[in-house]
């Protein structure tokens, strides 16, 4: 397992990676139960060199082949960028809500080498071989850290992040203060730029993997199902109709919208192309609920959809 600076790699705080992993330090050890903090950059210190880098597009792009990743990046960014791909799957502890993670697979280099696409093994095997290793080395640096399992999560995760070191002066130093553009978001005193999906693919031997194929957002076909990949906002009305509406009306119609949350399953009932490269998509959401809604493709450029 590859490892790579924490402090390069903006952790959510409710997921904590195992990049990195406790070798019998105690220091360590209690990090994996807190989480760890980094430094934000002082803007005072910042300086500026040029013109900077901008980026407006960072998008993975991937696919299943049986249990091998292929995965590439789309992005304006130049080639000299640094970047931090990472495939893992989450598990539960018993007694926690936190979820942790182990990775099938990490590394640091440069984002030229993803602009193509890359064959990334998915061995189950050996990612719970690498989990049960994980449970005896806590073990036995503390009872109090030692753990069960709960759960293991269906889908594996994978991110990219161009982290806050980089090498290229155009990125201004540490912090990459001269990073901008509609990819960029700001995390603390740093510009970061990141793209995460999640993939269902169940753990080998809990249930049969599932192929599925990511589709374009304004690609959607009338009678075909699609699984959210994220959460995504459901209209209870188109909004042309809406505005035929008097403005208690409206308000009340705006009022049902629903936030779907990953996972659901959409089913198409029709396409509205009226407005041109971002069509609406009347959608009915899949089980006992039958809701019924609009979701315009806008909404799926971020949230993104699988091919059910």
């Amino acid at each position: 397992e590859q490892s790579v600076d924490e402090t390069e790699l903006p952790q959510e705080e409710s997921v904590r990676g195992d990049i990195g992993n406790v070798d019998g330090d105690p220091d360590q050890a209690r990090a994996h139960k807190t989480g760890g903090g980094m430094v934000p950059l002082d803007p005072d210190l910042a300086e500026s060199n040029g013109a900077g880098v901008v980026s407006d597009r960072f998008v993975l792009k991937w696919d299943l082949d049986g249990t091998n990743l292929l995965l590439a990046v789309e992005t304006d960014l130049p080639d000299t960028a640094e970047v931090i791909v990472s495939v893992d799957r989450r598990y539960y502890e018993v007694g926690s809500d936190d979820a942790y993670s182990r990775d099938y697979f990490s590394e640091k280099g440069p984002i030229f080498k993803w602009r193509n696409s890359r064959q990334i093994s998915i061995d189950d095997e050996a990612w719970k071989t690498d989990l049960m290793t994980h449970q005896s080395k806590m073990a036995a640096v503390s009872s109090d850290l030692a753990f069960e399992i709960d759960h293991i999560e269906d889908e594996i995760g994978v991110r990219a992040v161009v982290h806050v070191n980089q090498s290229d002066s155009r990125f201004g130093g540490h912090g990459n203060p001269n990073l901008s553009g509609a990819a960029v978001s700001r995390s603390g005193n740093w510009n970061i730029i990141e793209a995460e999906e999640r993939i269902l693919l169940p753990l080998a031997g809990t249930s049969p993997p599932k192929r599925s194929k990511n589709v374009a957002f304004n690609g959607l076909k009338k009678g075909e199902s699609y699984r959210l990949v994220n959460e995504t906002p459901l209209m209870a009305v188109h909004p042309d109709a809406a505005s035929s509406l008097n403005l208690e009306q409206q308000m009340n119609a705006l009022g049902k919208t629903l936030f779907m949350p990953a996972g659901k399953v959409i089913r198409v009932r029709s396409v509205d192309r009226g407005a041109g490269l971002n069509p609406w998509y009347e959608v009915e959401v899949v089980g006992k609920e039958r809701v019924t809604g609009w979701i315009n493709s806008t909404a799926l450029m971020r949230s993104g959809v699988v091919l059910e």
